[in-house]
Parts: structure tokens; C-alpha cells; sequence
């Protein structure tokens, strides 16, 4: 039964049960676990990384295969340099004021006090345009790929009809910047059930 388990796991599943087993019966050995968290960085498909601020180098870029950032901290150099590694940020459920990109009352649903953010009405196809807009600037700016964050926001629309708007407006939207880009490598945070109706 062991034996099946581990032929059935992957590579990265079977380090996980490794590095539990080595944790269990090896706890003081900090060099066996620091080898283990190497060998599990070393051998995943895809390495991703966040960052969100405008510490970034080539060193930094070149040891992961995504590196997700700010777009408006990060120098655009880096996007036309690394076209197939660096990863444009976008909101798209929520409007972040701070910005200073010239938005619509009309596209305001609410407010996220928690962000000091604004919930977007994605149904709109004026806002769809505006972030089409943002989008496109990303991409002239060298950036080929995408992480769209706040895709989820219409779980937090009490009224019904209108989550469902909304939420139909995320999966409209997501298609239009699809065909728009179509060799753009797409990720979205949160939001999943819209894959199965999305591209």
C-alpha cells in the first residue's frame, strides 16, 4: 500500500510526505530540513514570486520562472528584459484610489474599508474598458503576462442579482482580455468557480 502511494505521488507531493517523515524523526537536524526545503524549491514545476515593492534585481528575477509585481514601482526595464517572467499585477474587482486613474462614480458598488478600496461593478463595460486600457499600458510597457487579484469581490455583494451580474462581468471580462492577449499567460487569485465558465 506504501509502496502505491508513493509511485501515485508526484515529485513534489512525495517531498512533502519526505519533509513531514524527516520533521517527525529528525527534528534536530536543521541541516536535513534546510536540504529538503532546497531540493523541494529546486524541483517544482513553476517557481512564483510576489513583490509588491521596487526591490527587484536581475539576481532576484533570474531564480524564479514568474515574478509577480506593482507595475507602477517596478522599473519597465525588467518587463522588456524578462518578457517571458515578469508578471503584471491588476485589480480587477476592486478600484484602488490611490492610483490617481481617472475612474467613475457609476462603476462603484461599495467600499472595502479593510483595503481603503472601492468594489467595482465588473458588469460595467466602461470599467471592463478601463482596465482594458490599464492592461494594454502594462503591455506596452513590456509586461506579457497577467495576475488578476480581487476576482472574487461579487462574494461580497449581498444582493443577489447584482452578485451575479458582477460576477458574470469578471468571467466577461477575463474572455475580453483573453482575445485581447491571447498568448498572455493569465492568473487569477481567488474567484475559481468562474473557470469553468471562463477562458
Amino acid at each position: 500500500m506504501a509502496l502505491l502511494i508513493l509511485f501515485v505521488a508526484s515529485i513534489n507531493t512525495l517531498n512533502i510526505i519526505l519533509k513531514d517523515w524527516i520533521i517527525r524523526h529528525l527534528c534536530c537536524n536543521r541541516i536535513v530540513i534546510t536540504i529538503l526545503f532546497l531540493l523541494n524549491i529546486l524541483m517544482a514545476d513553476d517557481r512564483y514570486a510576489f513583490i509588491y515593492s521596487n526591490r527587484l534585481d536581475d539576481t532576484f528575477i533570474n531564480f524564479y520562472d514568474k515574478v509577480v509585481v506593482e507595475a507602477d514601482e517596478v522599473d519597465s526595464i525588467y518587463a522588456r528584459r524578462y518578457p517571458d517572467r515578469m508578471v503584471a499585477y491588476i485589480s480587477i474587482g476592486e478600484i484602488e484610489p490611490w492610483r490617481g486613474k481617472q475612474y467613475r462614480d457609476s462603476w462603484v458598488i461599495s467600499k472595502n474599508l479593510v483595503w481603503k478600496s472601492l468594489v467595482a461593478d465588473m458588469s460595467s463595460r466602461g470599467y471592463q474598458n478601463f482596465l482594458l486600457k490599464r492592461a494594454d499600458e502594462l503591455y506596452r510597457e513590456g509586461y506579457r503576462n497577467f495576475f488578476l487579484d480581487t476576482v472574487d469581490v461579487y462574494n461580497r455583494i449581498s444582493d443577489k442579482r447584482v452578485r451575479k451580474l458582477v460576477q458574470d462581468g469578471a468571467v466577461e471580462f477575463i474572455e475580453r482580455l483573453r482575445r485581447e492577449y491571447p498568448d498572455a499567460k493569465i492568473i487569477i487569485n481567488r474567484g475559481f468557480e468562474i473557470l469553468d465558465t471562463s477562458i
